[in-house]
């Protein structure tokens, strides 16, 4: 069974030896590329659909454990939250019995300062603050919407241009 790079292959060759061919072609030669296209058009057609029924394959699998990851991630987050209640508990047992540190037979169990900067509460409105403990940002973002709309129109936006939207193979 050839593959689609050999059909493509004779394709082209099939169409230079037709583009070099001044005179009209004979039945006998009209009918052997009938014929040959014919051949080509099946193989064609079964190469096409297995490469379909591939890429469906690939796309379903990748849906599937796609489906899996977000059951997982759900079960991660679960599971990470018990964990984090639970040490918070143990953190106020800790504190509550003015115990810093309890080792067990598999573990030692520490209360810890918490490293790095302060925590620190600023007002709910920056405005509030005296002007020397904050500082005026401004930043110009461009309105994608605006300069899409502008340009279909016809109007020229500096620096900008619409792009050609693209093809994608669709598989139904």
């Amino acid at each position: 069974m050839p593959t689609l790079l050999d059909i493509a292959a004779d394709v082209a060759a099939i169409a230079a030896l037709v583009d070099d061919c001044d005179a009209e072609l004979t039945p006998d030669v009209e009918e052997a590329l009938t014929a040959w296209f014919a051949e080509v058009r099946g193989a064609e057609s079964v190469k096409l659909d297995g490469y379909a029924c591939y890429i469906r394959t690939l796309e379903l699998r990748a849906a599937a454990r796609k489906e899996e990851q977000e059951r997982l991630a759900k079960l991660v987050a679960s599971e990470t939250n018990k964990a984090k209640r639970l040490k918070e508990r143990l953190r106020q047992y800790l504190e509550a019995t003015g115990q810093r540190r309890i080792d067990t037979a598999r573990y030692r169990v520490t209360l810890a300062a918490n490293g790095g900067k302060a925590p620190l509460v600023t007002p709910a409105n920056a405005r509030d603050l005296p002007p020397e403990y904050g500082e005026v940002r401004t930043e110009f973002v461009p309105d994608m919407d605006r300069i899409r709309a502008a340009l279909e129109r016809g109007e020229t936006v500096p620096g900008c241009s619409l792009l050609p939207r693209g093809n994608h193979v669709r598989i139904a």
